[in-house]
C-alpha cells in the first residue's frame, strides 16, 4: 500500500484532500500539519521524513498570506523555499514522488 503524505493538512487544500481521501481507502494516508511536521525545522526534516517514509509527498504548507508574507521574509523564505529543497531533496533521494502545490501570488507560470 502506497503511503501519501499530506502537509498542511489544516489548510484549505489540505483539509479538502483529507475529505477527498476516504473514497481513496487503497493508499495509507498521513495527513501533518506544523505540530507534527515542522517544515521549519530544517534540522530534523530529513530525519521526520525518513520517520514517516512516504511514497508520495503531497505539500500544501506554504506561508500564505501575502500581507505577514512581506513582513515576516524570513519565515515566508524558510516555508515557502528552503524546506521545499529538503522536501525535494528527500523525495530524490528516497524514489518519492513530490507534488508542490503553488500559487500565483508565488510562481505565475510563466519563467
Amino acid at each position: 500500500m502506497k503511503k501519501i503524505l499530506i502537509t498542511g493538512a489544516k489548510g484549505q487544500l489540505g483539509s479538502e484532500l483529507k475529505v477527498l481521501s476516504k473514497n481513496y481507502p487503497q493508499f495509507e494516508w498521513v495527513f501533518t500539519d506544523w505540530q507534527e511536521l515542522d517544515l521549519c525545522d530544517l534540522v530534523h526534516l530529513n530525519t521526520e521524513l525518513s520517520k514517516i517514509n512516504p511514497q508520495i509527498i503531497i505539500n500544501c504548507a506554504a506561508h500564505t498570506a501575502v500581507d505577514k508574507a512581506e513582513s515576516e521574509v524570513e519565515l515566508s523564505d524558510v516555508l515557502n523555499h528552503q524546506s521545499v529543497g529538503v522536501l525535494a531533496q528527500w523525495s530524490r533521494s528516497h524514489a518519492c514522488q513530490l507534488i508542490h502545490v503553488s500559487t500565483d501570488y508565488v510562481f505565475d507560470g510563466r519563467a
